[in-house]
């Protein structure tokens, strides 16, 4: 997911704080045990959001265990850890590994090239374990690839693409739930692809990639905002109430923290150059 869906910290409680850091370590130990110790290189915080929202829509608890490892060799970190968080290390791999396969064919970095190899048996075993999330992944993938080549000006197929994917990703299991939660999927997709376009946009001009936002006469800043309310109105039809300060602060905070860094480097350029 970009690494957008994020909290901002500076507004959390100390008591959501260490959950929140807990799970994210849980995730990164989940990787470790699942799929080796390279994997933890993958770890980010967009999954850590998946595993805490997934286990308060479905109440499932969390086992608490204090585990030391090798960025805290010596103090022992807090540590959750349960079904759904094993399930969000699994996605991590899946979606990882085809983000560093897209920069291998992108940029021939023989370290993507290295790291995908290192990753493509985890994938092997995941795409038999969950095929549904692999059709999805494969598929939409494919239909971006194809939309970019095609230089498509829409910004509305290339997010709804990548909204598609994440909808399943959101499916732990199906039951009465699967409904609200690819709603939300798409939502979040949708709008964290359109936002990373925008904090793309200028690289991508000068590389001459293809970024939807190219062909926008929009207000971008609008867009989003627009993507972002569908994306929370999802939110809350989920009804969480379990952890929920935790999700309001990412989903209408802390989501926005790498759009808006963007733009006060922007114009602090424009302030420079003015000068």
């Amino acid at each position: 997911m970009f690494g957008y869906v994020s909290a901002d910290s500076a507004l959390l409680s100390e008591e959501d704080m260490k959950l929140y850091r807990s799970v994210y370590c849980g995730l990164c130990h989940a990787l470790s045990h699942r799929h080796g110790a390279f994997a933890r290189m993958t770890l980010n915080y967009d999954m850590a959001f998946l595993a805490l929202l997934l286990s308060s829509v479905y109440g499932v608890g969390f086992e608490k265990s204090g585990r030391i490892c090798m960025p805290h060799p010596v103090k022992k970190q807090d540590v959750s850890s349960n079904e759904i968080i094993d399930y969000a290390a699994d996605m991590n791999i899946m979606l990882s590994y085809k983000n560093i396969r897209d920069d291998w064919e992108d940029d021939r970095n023989p370290m993507s090239l290295a790291a995908s190899g290192i990753m493509s048996a985890s994938y092997v075993r995941l795409s038999a374990k969950y095929p549904r999330q692999y059709c999805a992944i494969e598929n939409c993938l494919s239909r971006l690839s194809e939309i970019e080549k095609s230089g498509d000006p829409s910004p509305d197929s290339a997010a709804d693409a990548f909204g598609t994917l994440l909808a399943e990703i959101f499916i732990w299991q199906t039951d009465a739930l699967s409904d609200r939660l690819r709603a939300f999927g798409y939502a979040l997709g949708r709008a964290v692809y359109i936002m990373d376009a925008a904090v793309d946009l200028k690289k991508d001009l000068k590389k001459q990639r293809y970024n939807p936002l190219a062909f926008f006469s929009g207000d971008r800043e609008e867009l989003i905002c627009v993507l972002m309310g569908q994306c929370t109105k999802a939110y809350e039809a989920l009804g969480v109430r379990e952890y929920k300060s935790i999700f309001d602060n990412i989903l209408y905070s802390g989501i926005w923290t790498k759009y808006r860094l963007m733009n006060s480097k922007e114009a602090g350029r424009r302030g420079k150059g003015s000068v």
